[in-house]
């Protein structure tokens, strides 16, 4: 029985909501919906039962009563629901991990919304272990009212001034507290979602499937409808021979769209993706004739087209920051030749894949880091060798000359 308690809070702080369990407690917020705005590196924003969040017209919306959160155009890393939820989808949402539990979601509206399942990886630091702290199932915040995260010995360092914060005993007990191990957000990944994971957690009307590994639920518009959005939808969208924008707010006409192909310079990132292969790399911008528009914090669906994917799996995007270094990893949805994926800023961004193996068995993968290791060990055994070979040598000629001069003097 102990066990089975301590696997429901470990479910709760991981905001994985379950049937007949409380919710989720952060101060004095009861978790309905917590989610990472476009990044796994991103605070989580939550939304409290019973509070009002944001408008009709924003991306993500709660009236502050019942259970239904309206999706607009809702682009998130992370979306994980605490408690029985209704989903009303508006336009198109797209989100790289969603957490269900063991409990079903249901979706309504005229949008679409496409996820992944989450996998989860845990927190360590420096060979510890790192918790977050449960104190009558109220979960510790720091100053930032942000959910404290750290190891036991950095906790029993910060317990002052966590104590006065959290209104907790003034001594620390350790009994006192449900310890629950953190995840690592930017080392998570993405599980496909199957057919009958999609029967067992989504409850709707709408049409349900699976794309590229991808829950897919979307309204069926009839060819009314479509020629209606069609109309609209051109005067949201930007294009060129590799690279197609739409924006979720309609475009000037006198916008143009530059992509700019850096392919050529794909070694300067190769180092930073591991096993991957760069496919192709472009720096997408808008010009208002010669002047560069800034297109930040809105809501746009990018496709890049590949030309030749049949070699290769498990497609994904990068976005190259103004440093040079690969900043984020994107999941995408193949969709009619192109890698479709959601952002909300121009920039670098690069189609990226693994080389496909069509072989029976297959063999494990050595990472760059790994070769360059055996390729330098092995170096450094050559030369060895090859000094060794030398020392031998001049021994064996010393020796023959030693020889000869002993012969020489009997």
């Amino acid at each position: 029985m102990k066990r089975y308690g301590s696997f429901i809070i470990i479910l709760l702080a991981l905001f994985v909501g379950m049937s007949n369990v409380k919710a989720l407690k952060v101060g004095t917020c009861d978790v309905l919906i917590s989610y990472k705005a476009n990044s796994s590196s991103d605070n989580d924003i939550f939304i409290c039962k019973n509070q009002r969040f944001g408008n009709p017209t924003d991306s993500i919306y709660y009236e502050g009563s019942g259970n239904k959160v309206v999706l607009n155009n809702f682009n998130a890393y992370y979306l994980a629901l605490n408690s029985n939820v209704v989903l009303g989808i508006g336009e198109t949402n797209s989100i790289s991990l969603f957490h269900t539990g063991e409990y079903q979601v249901t979706i309504t509206g005229k949008g679409v919304i496409k996820f992944k399942e989450d996998s989860y990886v845990k927190k360590i630091n420096n060979g510890e272990l790192v918790y977050n702290y449960l104190y009558q199932g109220r979960t510790v915040v720091n100053s930032e009212k942000l959910i404290y995260e750290g190891t036991i010995k950095e906790f029993i360092s910060d317990y002052k001034e966590l104590a006065e914060i959290n209104n907790l005993p003034s001594e620390y007990n350790e009994e006192d507290y449900e310890m629950v191990q953190a995840i690592d957000y930017i080392s998570m990944t993405s599980v496909s979602i199957t057919d009958e994971w999609l029967d067992k957690h989504i409850v709707t009307n709408l049409s349900k499937s699976v794309v590229d590994g991808y829950g897919v639920v979307s309204y069926e518009e009839t060819k009314k409808e479509e020629t209606q959005k069609t109309d609209e939808d051109e005067s949201k969208t930007l294009k060129s021979e590799k690279v197609i924008l739409v924006s979720e707010k309609k475009i000037n006409t006198k916008y143009k769209l530059d992509v700019e192909e850096k392919t050529h310079e794909k070694e300067k990132y190769e180092d930073q993706i591991d096993d991957y292969e760069i496919l192709s790399l472009y720096d997408v911008n808008v010009y208002n004739g010669k002047k560069l528009v800034t297109m930040k914090d809105g809501h746009y669906t990018i496709k890049i087209k590949l030309d030749d994917d049949s070699n290769y799996q498990n497609h994904k995007i990068i976005y190259v920051d103004n440093d040079g270094k690969v900043a984020e990893y994107i999941d995408g949805v193949i969709e009619d030749g192109y890698i479709v994926f959601e952002t909300s800023h121009l920039s670098q961004y690069g189609v990226i894949a693994e080389e496909a193996n069509d072989a029976i068995v297959i063999e494990p993968k050595i990472s760059k880091k790994e070769v360059a290791t055996k390729v330098f060990k092995l170096s450094v055994l050559g030369i060895y060798l090859i000094v060794a070979s030398l020392i031998i040598t001049i021994v064996i000629i010393k020796s023959g000359l030693i020889k000869r001069k002993r012969k020489r003097r009997a």
